[in-house]
């Protein structure tokens, strides 16, 4: 019996002492940066799996069913559904997704209405049911998000994707893309594809320089990165 306490208290204390790294998945948030120390508990900058974006402390991200708040609401909306995907306190990340995607789309209040429903980007029709959403998507596969190919477009069938969270920030409207010999790409996977240094690029178009001219040149010695 007392070998089975020490044993838990053990595990008690590795728990507390887990390392978190940019990158990780812990409970339902994807770890984007740290923020710092408030209150003796480290806090990060995390993306909920429905796509909220904010700062979380590390206690609270711990439990596996942690989320920004999305997984409360969606229940609270769901009580009376029967499409299975609720099961007393248990929802599916697909539902949790489509909820999220709902109200930045319609709810004038969300605070991620501005960048969606307020620009235009909405759902479609047969979307607006869950099971057709689910038909056409595919249950969510492990470590992806949905993500719009077109980001001036809505969320429909053509439109929508699963892909990595380094794919969907790429993909952003906000993520600086750059025109060279045919193809658009963001700069940082340009700089992936021609083994570039990344702040050498991005300092020599700042300076003016063509895309032509910044992805081809050799790095002069004086310069930076």
């Amino acid at each position: 019996m007392l070998e089975l306490q020490i044993f838990i208290w053990l595990y008690a204390e590795m728990k507390k002492r887990i390392v978190i790294k940019v990158g990780d998945t812990l409970g339902n948030f994807l770890i984007l940066r740290h923020v710092g120390v408030i209150n003796k508990n480290s806090h990060w900058f995390c993306r909920c799996i429905c796509g909220t974006e904010r700062v979380f402390g590390q206690p609270a991200m711990r439990k596996t069913d942690a989320s920004c708040g999305c997984r409360r609401n969606a229940m609270t909306s769901a009580r009376n559904l029967k499409h299975g995907h609720t099961y007393r306190n248990a929802i599916t990340t697909e539902y949790l997704i489509w909820q999220s995607i709902k109200a930045r789309c319609f709810n004038t209040r969300n605070k991620s209405y501005k960048n969606y429903g307020a620009r235009g980007i909405t759902m479609c029709k047969q979307w607006l049911d869950f099971e057709v959403f689910l038909s056409d998507m595919g249950r969510r596969p492990v470590g992806l998000e949905i993500d719009r190919i077109d980001n001036n477009g809505g969320y429909d069938p053509g439109n929508c994707r699963w892909v990595t969270a380094k794919e969907q920030t790429r993909n952003r409207r906000t993520t600086k893309k750059i025109d060279f010999r045919g193809d658009v790409l963001p700069l940082a996977e340009w700089c992936e594809k021609l083994e570039l240094n990344y702040k050498t690029v991005f300092k020599r178009l700042s300076l003016g320089w063509t895309p032509e001219k910044a992805l081809t040149a050799p790095k002069m010695k004086n310069q930076c990165g």
